[in-house]
């Protein structure tokens, strides 16, 4: 990313972050890896284009933005964009064979084919639905749902049809993804479990039916955000503190994969594994990035155009990796 770019964000991170935010980057976003072999990578990109006439800084101007999702071939080649939704944000996610892509819309479910065509958008089943992520076989979803009430986001699974809806657990739920054993993972800041274990905002487990929960990761940290299942469920990769993690499902061994040396800007977050098992996709500073999955081996696949002091200049930020598994 550029210099200016830098600057701006070290300058004015709280009025871009509230811009980020406005335009459903910071919601939540939800991540499952399936084994296989690797395919394309898709992404949400969120565009601003400078309005027109536009003043000069430091008047500056309201740019508007439009959403897309669109994949790009782990070499950065053969870049497409397959879906442009009237509203946004979109946060995709494969399917474990590979054939769909769910994400949210204008807070509701839905999910397209492969190619773009056959937008499938679910009924209203809470006040308001997102991060939706596959289950193992297909056939449901986990989301978090929102209720008419302070914190109220809430664990729950559909089929992908819409129906058979069902909770599986309490309030401040985010960030979840299915693992190919079966478990969901997801974060929770709930005061009450806080106050129970002497922490907020850690890492769980539970079974889809809502039994067994398990605390996976806290260290006192809080903070612990877009978690992904490796495709074998044995490891757990997440943001936090501007760098990602893994950890195993057991919370043990823990790793850091990236580091100060490489953290500009606004970090590296979004953490999507391959279905290989191999990689790890994330996100930095807004373009998208793969790494190997001890953290060797960084290079970028999409450079984003920057945002920059020139008001003119659209510019683009890229999030929510998810990553293709084909058949071997």
């Amino acid at each position: 990313m550029s210099r200016s770019w830098r600057m701006v964000t070290a300058g004015g991170s709280l009025a871009l972050a509230a811009t980020l935010l406005s335009a459903g980057f910071g919601a939540e976003a939800a991540r499952a890896a399936f084994p296989g072999a690797n395919g394309r990578i898709a992404f949400a990109v969120e565009r601003w284009t400078p309005a027109d006439p536009c003043l000069p800084i430091p008047h500056g101007c309201e740019p508007s933005s439009s959403s897309s999702i669109e994949t790009v071939l782990p070499s950065g080649r053969g870049r497409s964009e397959i879906y442009r939704p009237s509203v946004g944000p979109v946060r995709p996610d494969w399917s474990p064979d590979g054939s769909r892509l769910a994400f949210h819309l204008d807070s509701r479910l839905a999910w397209i084919r492969a190619d773009g065509s056959g937008l499938r958008l679910l009924p209203r089943l809470t006040e308001a639905e997102h991060d939706p992520a596959w289950s193992p076989n297909g056939r449901r979803l986990v989301f978090i749902g929102n209720r008419r009430c302070f914190g109220c986001s809430w664990l729950y699974t559909v089929r992908r049809d819409g129906t058979a809806l069902r909770r599986v657990s309490g309030e401040r739920a985010s960030w979840p993804a299915w693992s190919v054993r079966g478990r969901i993972a997801f974060a929770n800041d709930d005061d009450r479990m806080g106050h129970r274990i002497g922490v907020r905002d850690g890492l769980y487990s539970i079974e889809s039916d809502g039994s067994k929960l398990r605390r996976v990761f806290t260290r006192r940290w809080g903070g612990v955000q877009q978690l992904d299942w490796s495709p074998d469920g044995r490891r757990v990769a997440f943001h936090a503190r501007d760098n990602i993690f893994t950890v195993g499902a057991d919370g043990r061994d823990l790793k850091r994969l990236t580091g100060p040396k490489e953290t500009r800007g606004q970090g590296s977050t979004d953490p999507a594994w391959s279905p290989d098992g191999r990689q790890i996709a994330f996100i930095r500073d807004g373009d998208l990035y793969v790494m190997r999955a001890n953290g060797r081996g960084v290079r970028r696949v999409v450079d984003a155009p920057d945002q920059s002091l020139d008001p003119t200049r659209p510019w683009a930020v890229l999030s929510s990796p998810s990553w293709q598994p084909r058949p071997r």
